[in-house]
């Protein structure tokens, strides 16, 4: 395996047993610290020895039962204690009740069922949500089931308690994203608990259910369902070449796209062409729409400009790299110099629209700067110039130098009722200009002289003190 989980902790929840097992073994595999939990402690200690022992990775078990509150927080309260942190939250742990029709489920087993399911992972998402916040993000994986979709027969009560599941997954995608945790929810057709329990007590229960999958077979939880969790957790990580890291992730793109349409403006993109050194040339560009296209252009143009620099750029360079026909980049861009001003486009209004989303609907100040500040650093990790700068610095430094007041008007933007709430403590008007440039000519120096991990910290960590700051400014300058 290929190391991709190194240095991240996470937590398993039914990780000894059925998928929790496949799971825990794929992600250990990949470099994983695990806290593996379950109501059979026993069998979580059994299976955290057998980790340790074949992939050298820490791992411990622990008994915990989802439908206890008080439990699922101090599962999330170990992995932090004998860690470090908490990376990755993986909600596998389910329960089944008896195969029974609607009209003879009982409230009990509803119940039960709720609590192992929605309120489990309920608690389990918001206790781990400060530990990742101070990580600077995190994912969620939750477990659904197309149960869920197909009014499965005998199964109301699972059913409720998956559809549950799903609109909390998606309702804190929505909202902790501004953090940036990634919540997923996955269906699994696999051999856990639930579906090998299936198997054996429903007569001809397994060839239906992969009767339609084409490898007639039910995937398996260590080398079918384990990569999926594991994808999940990298996802935004391999949606970019390592080649062009500075170049924000495609789904930022189309959510950008999506905003727009959403906004009333439209489902096209409107490209300034104010690339390059000089801003007296102006080239103009069509509307064009957003198409996954376009995304493989521009984001081969980049992988392309890290290869050879602008210089000898040419577009079958562009064509070669993006893996798109001739016919489709001309249909979009006319000439190099057209995509060149479309990429630079892109990144900085993903960072104008990234940075407004990171703050949107966080009235508390000190909450609302937190947001602001790890996104910033988040997105100046994620998007280092790495071999492009290396290869092509007149590339960043014109970007950065015709495109500064547009990154510095985002950050004032978003961080206006932070200042209002400043001053109200100060008693006066502070020089917000001032204060905004300072912070996005160091982050701009950390493009150059990548941050060290202590100064991240200081970073991620400065909303803890702001209140204190301010308030410490007003009594030495009364």
């Amino acid at each position: 395996m290929s190391g991709l989980l190194e240095g991240k902790i996470a937590i398993v929840t039914g990780g000894a047993k059925g998928l929790g097992y496949g799971i825990s073994r794929r992600m250990a595999g990949e470099g994983a610290s695990l806290l593996i939990t379950g109501r059979d402690g026993a069998a979580t200690e059994r299976v955290a020895k057998e980790i340790r022992d074949e992939f050298g990775t820490h791992a411990v078990g622990m008994s915990a039962d989802m439908a206890v509150k008080e439990q699922v927080e101090g599962m999330v309260q170990r992995a932090v204690d004998e860690f470090g942190g908490l990376d990755t939250l993986v909600t596998n742990a389910s329960s089944l009740s008896d195969n029974v029709l609607l009209e003879h489920k009982t409230d009990e087993m509803l119940a039960a069922t709720l609590n192992m399911g929605v309120w489990g992972t309920w608690w389990a998402m918001r206790a781990a949500l400060p530990h990742m916040k101070k990580r600077g993000g995190g994912a969620v994986v939750n477990f659904y089931s197309i149960d869920a979709d197909t009014g499965a027969w005998l199964h109301s009560d699972y059913n409720i308690n998956k559809m549950g599941i799903l609109g909390l997954t998606r309702s804190a995608a929505v909202e902790w994203g501004r953090f940036n945790i990634r919540i997923n929810a996955i269906a699994p057709t696999g051999m856990g608990q639930v579906f090998a329990r299936l198997a054996d007590e429903v007569p001809g229960f397994l060839e239906a259910a992969t009767a339609n999958n084409p490898l007639k077979r039910a995937g398996d939880p260590e080398f079918d369902i384990g990569p999926v969790v594991v994808f999940r957790h990298v996802a935004v990580h391999h949606r970019r070449n390592d080649k062009c890291r500075w170049w924000p992730a495609p789904s930022r793109i189309r959510e950008h796209t999506a905003r727009s349409r959403r906004d009333g403006k439209g489902g096209n993109m409107k490209f300034q062409p104010d690339f390059g050194g000089s801003t007296e040339t102006h080239v103009s560009y069509e509307e064009i729409s957003a198409s996954p296209s376009v995304i493989k252009i521009l984001s081969g143009a980049l992988d392309a400009i890290g290869e050879r620099g602008v210089r000898r750029l040419s577009m079958s360079d562009i064509i070669e790299a993006s893996g798109v026909s001739r016919g489709t980049l001309y249909k979009y861009f006319s000439n190099k110099d057209d995509v060149l001003a479309a990429v630079a486009e892109f990144v900085c209004t993903g960072f104008e629209n990234g940075i407004a989303d990171a703050a949107r609907g966080i009235d508390d100040p000190v909450e609302r700067f937190r947001a602001v500040m790890l996104f910033y650093s988040r997105y100046t990790n994620e998007n280092s110039p790495d071999r492009v700068f290396e290869v092509e610095p007149q590339f960043h430094l014109s970007f950065f130098r015709t495109r500064f007041s547009r990154y510095k008007a985002a950050v004032a933007n978003a961080l206006a009722p932070v200042f209002a709430h400043l001053e109200s403590l100060l008693g006066r008007d502070i020089d917000r200009e001032a204060y905004v440039e300072a912070l996005v000519r160091l982050q701009m120096s950390t493009l150059l002289v990548p941050a060290t991990q202590s100064w991240t910290d200081r970073w991620n960590s400065s909303a803890d003190d702001l209140e204190t700051w301010a308030l410490g400014l007003a009594r030495v300058e009364a």
